[in-house]
Formats: C-alpha cells, sequence, structure tokens
C-alpha cells in the first residue's frame, strides 16, 4: 500500500511537498522511507588552526657537473671493455685481486658535497653487470630535470675494478633532498657485491673527525703503562 502511494505521487509528477499529505490520508511507508524524506542534520563547528610550515630550502650552493661527465643529468653507459689503439694489442694482465686491500687514499669524499654511495668493505670484483644495474636503477629513478648522477669509479678496464674501503662509487646531488634519494640509493648498496651504504657529505665528515678523535686517543700516553 505504501509502495503505490508512493509510485502514484512520482508517477503523477506531484512535488516532496505533498507527500507528508498522502502519507497522512491512510497510506503506511517503512520507517526508513520516512528517514529519507527528512533533511539531514549537519553539524558546522567553526576551528582555527596555526600552521607553521619551514622555509624551504633554496639549493643556492649547488653545484651541477659539467655536461660531459654526464648524460642529460643521468649516469652515462660505460664500455664493457676498453677499447685500445689500432696499432697495440690489448695487454694481458693478472687478475690483482690485492687491488681490493686497504683504504681509499684519494677518492673518498663527495665533490659536490651532497650525498652519494660509498663502499665500506670489499668483497668481490665489480663487473660490467653492476655497472649497468647502477646505471638503470638510478637513471630511471632520479628527476634530470632538478637531480643528477655522476660516476666516481673509472669504466671497467681491468679484469677487476679496483674498490677499497671507503671510496666513492657515485655520486647523487642536485635540488633535492636525501630522503627523496635515500631509498633508491639503499637499493642499489644491497645489490652490489661490495659492502656499501647510501650516505651524505655531513655524515662522513662526522665519520672522520670522529676517526680522528679516536686516533687522538690512543696517541696519549697512559699514566698506567708499566714498560
Amino acid at each position: 500500500m505504501a509502495a503505490s502511494c508512493l509510485a502514484r505521487c512520482v508517477s503523477s509528477g506531484s512535488s516532496i511537498s505533498i507527500v507528508p499529505s498522502i502519507f497522512s490520508s491512510g497510506c503506511t511507508a517503512p520507517r526508513i522511507g520516512l528517514r529519507m524524506l527528512q533533511p539531514a542534520l549537519v553539524q558546522v563547528t567553526p576551528m582555527a588552526f596555526l600552521q607553521n610550515f619551514g622555509t624551504p630550502p633554496t639549493y643556492k650552493d649547488v653545484e651541477f657537473p659539467p655536461e660531459d661527465l654526464t648524460r642529460d643529468g643521468r649516469l652515462k653507459t660505460v664500455m664493457k671493455v676498453p677499447y685500445p689503439p689500432a696499432n697495440m694489442k690489448p695487454l694481458k694482465m693478472p687478475r690483482g685481486r690485492e687491488l681490493m686491500r686497504g683504504p681509499e687514499e684519494i677518492h673518498n669524499s663527495f665533490i659536490h658535497k651532497q650525498f652519494g654511495i660509498v663502499v665500506s668493505a670489499a668483497r668481490r670484483p665489480t663487473e660490467i653487470r653492476d655497472f649497468e644495474m647502477i646505471r638503470q636503477t638510478i637513471n630511471r629513478k632520479i628527476d634530470p630535470d632538478r637531480m643528477f648522477a655522476v660516476w666516481r669509479v673509472d669504466p671497467p678496464w681491468y679484469s677487476v675494478t679496483k674498490k677499497s674501503a671507503g671510496r666513492v662509487i657515485i655520486e647523487v646531488g642536485g635540488n633535492c633532498s636525501f630522503q627523496e634519494v635515500q631509498r633508491v640509493m639503499e637499493d642499489v648498496a644491497l645489490k652490489l657485491p661490495v659492502i656499501a651504504k647510501a650516505t651524505t657529505y655531513q655524515d662522513m665528515e662526522a665519520e672522520k673527525e670522529e676517526a680522528l678523535r679516536q686516533e687522538s686517543l690512543i696517541s696519549i700516553p697512559s699514566p698506567w703503562n708499566m714498560s
């Protein structure tokens, strides 16, 4: 009965305002139908908040590398083997695994003073597939319009590539923060055959200062030395 009354109301083109009169004339409808016809009660409470956003960094001191070191801001493709001159035969050399020993003495700091991947301890030699893994992963994730990535290691010219402790493999920087590139660099560091880590210039300087402090403590003569 209620459904037929509601159908007659809708089919006759009557407005919603006359629906209560139809219901009052003897038509009964479920409670859910009456609840749907009632206006929704919305309570609005005006509130004010004080939001204090920090000043975004300007990146004024960022220096981008020369164009010949990158490919539009991305890592360049390295050769699988070196191409010797036409009048020179390729040299045959031993593997020389002793090159992986000892700390790095030259390429142990960031030139652009931002972020990068650094070798913590050498295990196995780096091959061309490792170079390709680094290049493809980094180039897919960075934004070349405001970021850059450069190699800090030579192409594989030898049977092994020297990756001593403290060697910088790549540098990543630009108008970006460390949180933007940290995840992709940590992913690359885990896939390398050496123990590497993603770090920043400030963290490397802090580690060097801590190492110097430890050396200074060791050099202090002990009053309890019986020799």
